[in-house]
């Protein structure tokens, strides 16, 4: 699994609740990994690299090709509006066989 975590200054607030998520996915699958790309995390994941991705408050132009590559291989992908101010957006793309599970985990801290 891979994920790219918001700024340290963008949400201070729910910055230990994604660090717990992290730790949570990491102790429930073969590792949890921060590549610090999403752009990169996506494109593993629709290549079968990773079995999903998810990440908070990514620009725009960082996620849209990877979101288009991961869903065209298939993926479950729930993306959050994008916020046309910032040009900010959270996602989650995931392989089927976890998506439901991880979904559970990742909405309350990501969405």
């Amino acid at each position: 699994f891979s994920v790219s975590f918001s700024g340290k200054n963008y949400d201070p607030a729910n910055r230990m609740s994604e660090f717990k998520l992290f730790a949570e996915i990491n102790d429930h699958s073969r590792g949890c990994l921060r590549t610090g790309s999403a752009a990169l995390n996506l494109a593993y994941m629709a290549e079968g690299r990773f079995s999903g991705c998810w990440g908070k408050a990514n620009k725009s132009w960082d996620i849209a090709a990877g979101l288009l590559i991961a869903e065209l291989a298939g993926a479950k992908i729930i993306t959050k509006p994008f916020d046309e101010k910032n040009y900010q957006s959270s996602y989650l793309a995931c392989n089927a066989m976890v998506f439901d599970v991880i979904h559970e985990k990742v909405t309350p801290v990501i969405f």
